[in-house]
C-alpha cells in the first residue's frame, strides 16, 4: 500500500486497505489523503483504523472552514 501512495496511486491503495482490514493501513492512507486535503476519506481511514482522535481533529478543522453540515454530523457520531 506504501508503494502505491508514494507513486500517487491512491485508488489502489483504497482497494488495498478495503480488501486487508489492516489498522496501520488506514491510518497510512489517512495520512497521505489528509495531506491533499481528502478529508472525506480520511476521516473514513481514520475510523476504520479507529484512530478517532485524529477523526475529530480533520471533522472540528473542516468544519469550521467549510461550515459543512456533513462533516458536523461526522463529528455528532464520532463522539
Amino acid at each position: 500500500m506504501r508503494i502505491h501512495c508514494y507513486t500517487g496511486n491512491l485508488e489502489m491503495a483504497k482497494q488495498i486497505a478495503a480488501s486487508s482490514d489492516n489498522a496501520a493501513g488506514f491510518f497510512y492512507l489517512g495520512r497521505q489523503l489528509e495531506a491533499i486535503d481528502e478529508v472525506q476519506d480520511a476521516i473514513y481511514c481514520f475510523k476504520q483504523a479507529k484512530r478517532f482522535s485524529h477523526a475529530v481533529r480533520l471533522c472540528k478543522r473542516y468544519s469550521l472552514l467549510t461550515e459543512s453540515d456533513e462533516l458536523d454530523s461526522e463529528l455528532v457520531q464520532l463522539a
